[in-house]
């Protein structure tokens, strides 16, 4: 399946990110069951992460964010709970 403009975009956030291995599975999964969506690593700073969280996923094709260490507890810190 290409990817497009309406391709739903997940990131894994993350520093360093080379040894991230879910994007080879859910990539594949996406493809498989026809889910028109990409899951890319992304390495950002720990410094970055509240601007990223904060205007990154403002675009309307994020899907959501994965975290990986160092940033765990600090975007569980910036996302708000939803009800």
């Amino acid at each position: 399946m290409p990817i497009t403009g309406t391709t739903r975009v997940y990131f894994i956030l993350g520093d360093p990110v080379a040894q991230v291995r879910a994007p080879e599975v859910y990539n594949h999964l996406f493809q498989r069951h026809g889910v028109d969506a990409v899951l890319v690593p992304l390495k950002l700073a720990a410094r970055d992460l509240p601007g990223f969280v904060q205007h990154g996923i403002t675009a309307e094709n994020v899907g959501g964010l994965w975290a990986t260490i160092p940033h765990k507890a600090q975007l569980a810190a910036l996302i708000e709970p939803t009800d």
